[in-house]
């Protein structure tokens, strides 16, 4: 199977390609390549494909693939900014899957978030009761996910995949997200800060296991893929912050300390993975949290990580991103001037 992953490059890319290509799928990429220049330990990118950006790819540059996986999107930012980016994201992606159904590519897979299973019902799409003030990523997911689920057809099969928060080592790592986080800081500084008061649930999954259930979508037979929206996390690692942080600390011998609640509301969600596991019974989540924790722990400590790699932008991409809009990166130049007015109110 020919497939094409977009953000091929990047922290769930630059493991899904090298674990597509150890399973014998023919793999191909594209990427504008935000983290250039941001690689954690050694590196190896020799997956073919496109240095571009995801806007420029036509109809005809798309007839050779048998699936895509969709990653790409853009971080968000916040602000008159994050809007513009977000709506950027979807406008991109919805237009991509058109361009994907009309080059006859059969299986689109779209990267969702988990946020979003906690933002509706799964079978009405209703919002959930008390399911916590929305992200603007999760919204901006939630309506992309829509679009492009509208979509399908008889030759065009798109499918949603709601991955819980990954952890776990990449060639291009990401300190942004909360094991990652926590773990670096440990073992930096010997301590785990949690804000706030830490009772929000968060689901969690490894980035290789992510990377795998992928795999197993692409590969599937179409009678077991009608539900269509696939829920991915380790159901054991539903958990809430303070005991994940809890684990880190463990792990690695730090210390937790406790940040002073600022007052701010603390959402979460606990992914029930049952549909993925009813439509692949035979699947395996094969890293515990503990060993996923060891793992980056290692691999940090033999890379030397220091404390500049928490403050900066090497390893968070939101950062990163405001970093190049600053530079006059061209990759949002136009989205940036038709809407300099918003920008500027």
């Amino acid at each position: 199977m020919r497939v094409l992953i977009t953000g091929h490059k990047g922290y769930v890319g630059s493991v899904l390609s090298r674990v597509l290509r150890n399973a014998g799928f023919d793999v191909y990429g594209v990427d504008v390549d935000l983290l250039d220049g941001c690689d954690f330990g050694r590196t190896r990118d020799d997956v073919p494909g496109f240095d571009l950006d995801l806007r420029q790819l036509e109809q005809t540059d798309l007839l050779s693939f048998d699936a895509v996986v969709h990653l790409a999107w853009l971080p968000s930012l916040g602000g008159p900014q994050g809007a513009i980016v977000e709506e950027c994201n979807e406008r991109t992606s919805v237009r991509f899957a058109e361009r994907c159904r009309a080059a006859r590519v059969s299986r689109f897979l779209f990267a969702s978030t988990w946020e979003v299973d906690g933002l509706c019902d799964q079978d009405s799409g209703h919002r959930r009761a008390g399911a916590g003030f929305p992200s603007v990523n999760a919204l901006s997911k939630l309506r992309t996910e829509r679009r492009i689920l509208a979509l399908a057809d008889a030759s065009f099969e798109p499918l949603i995949v709601r991955g819980g928060e990954c952890y776990g080592v990449s060639p291009r790592l990401r300190l942004d997200l909360s094991v990652n986080r926590w773990t670096a800081s440990a073992v930096t500084s010997g301590t785990v800060s949690v804000h706030g008061n830490g009772r929000a649930w968060r689901p969690l999954v490894h980035v290789e296991d992510l990377a795998r259930a992928y795999a197993a979508l692409l590969t599937a037979p179409d009678q077991i893929l009608t539900p269509r929206v696939f829920p991915v996390a380790a159901a054991d690692q539903n958990l809430r912050w303070c005991d994940i942080a809890d684990r880190v600390a463990e792990a690695t011998n730090s210390i937790r300390r406790w940040v002073a609640d600022d007052g701010a509301a603390e959402s979460g969600v606990r992914l029930d993975p049952g549909v993925f596991l009813e439509a692949f019974p035979r699947f395996g989540f094969h890293w515990s949290l503990e060993r996923g924790i060891g793992q980056l722990r290692d691999a940090m400590i033999g890379a030397g990580i220091s404390p500049s790699d928490l403050r900066g932008d090497r390893y968070h991409r939101a950062r990163r991103l405001r970093t190049m809009i600053a530079g006059g990166w061209s990759g949002l130049r136009d989205e940036f001037a038709s809407t300099a007015p918003a920008m500027s109110s």
